[in-house]
């Protein structure tokens, strides 16, 4: 992003509250953070012990918080005043910690003055959250050494990025083999028009959002995952700039993308579940792959393999398929 582009966003979002966008939008962020489905009770529960005024200052686009996070180090890319890091930070617990990370002096200075408070509303002895201010396009600047994090996530900030390969390169770097980045961001169907980009406020609002298919080309360059959709849901700027943005629709979506292990396994495999994740009965890698429990299911070589190499594996049982094809007749004594 120009540093010109850099200090509109950073204008734009330093005094803002929710209140202060248009009823389209609010509308719109109201219902991409409704949940598909109920919330696990403790993600519920997280979510409420994050204060008031904290809550006053999130602008995410969907919910950000992926199962399984007890003692892991998690960085919230674009952490804003750290609703999602706070809420976080008790589910993690203290073996793990949360690194926000965000360009906007203003929201990181209001996060910290609640720090103190969320470490209390937790009963933690010590504060596992950490802010560090800086671009999530460079965070080797930050301090981030390769392979040194299990999970990513980040709300709705990516689009606000010019370079969105960046971001990913650098997430490919920091995460380790088998870590995830479990994000939700605006998607468009078609480019957007430069007039709308060049717009600060439709920039700051998702205007720079990247064509949908373009995500799954930078994973697969980096050595990350297909990306696997959680959810999506329409996302609508106000009427009054429908002559700026054209025909494009736009999408608020949540992925979960792995990061490759060195080596993966081939051919075919049957993934079983054990239900053993808290409140999670049939464990969703994607919207169209879900893995009932003591279901097996039958996967490729990648998807078995970044199952095995992430923090999901010991909930997993796997047994190779003999047959190479996915077309030829399943063996029904595998299943049973």
């Amino acid at each position: 992003m120009c540093d010109a582009k850099k200090e509109s966003v950073k204008e734009f979002y330093g005094k803002l509250k929710t209140e202060d966008f248009s009823d389209s939008l609010n509308e719109t962020l109201q219902a991409c953070n409704r949940p598909k489905c109920g919330l696990p009770k403790r993600v519920r529960e997280a979510l409420k012990n994050v204060h008031e005024e904290v809550q006053k200052r999130y602008f995410g686009c969907g919910l950000c918080i992926p199962p399984v996070l007890e003692g892991c180090t998690v960085v919230d890319l674009g952490c804003g005043a750290g609703r999602d890091a706070f809420a976080i930070s008790q589910l993690v617990g203290e073996s793990g910690k949360v690194i926000g990370v965000d360009m906007t002096e203003e929201l990181l200075q209001f996060g910290e003055r609640h720090k103190e408070w969320h470490r209390e509303k937790a009963q933690h002895k010590a504060s596992n959250v950490e802010f560090k201010q800086g671009y999530i396009e460079k965070l080797g600047e930050l301090g981030f050494e390769d392979n040194s994090v299990d999970v990513m996530i980040s709300n709705c900030v990516i689009c606000l990025t010019a370079v969105k390969e960046d971001v990913f390169k650098e997430v490919a770097r920091v995460l380790k083999p088998g870590g995830e980045i479990y994000f939700s961001d605006c998607y468009g169907n078609k480019p957007v028009s430069k007039e709308a980009q060049d717009s600060d406020k439709l920039w700051g609002e998702g205007a720079g959002a990247m064509v949908w298919s373009e995500l799954g080309e930078i994973c697969e360059k980096f050595g990350l995952s297909i990306p696997y959709m959680q959810s999506a849901s329409p996302y609508k700027f106000g009427d009054n700039v429908k002559d700026l943005l054209g025909d494009v629709i736009f999408a608020a979506v949540t992925w979960r993308i792995i990061k490759k292990p060195e080596n993966e396994e081939k051919g075919l495999w049957l993934a079983t579940y054990n239900g053993e994740i808290e409140e999670i009965c049939s464990f969703q890698l994607a919207q169209n792959l879900k893995f009932p429990k003591n279901t097996p299911v039958l996967v490729h070589s990648s998807t078995v393999s970044e199952l095995k190499s992430s923090r999901y594996s010991k909930f997993f049982t796997f047994q190779k398929v003999e047959n190479e094809s996915a077309s030829r007749q399943l063996n029904p004594f595998d299943f049973i």
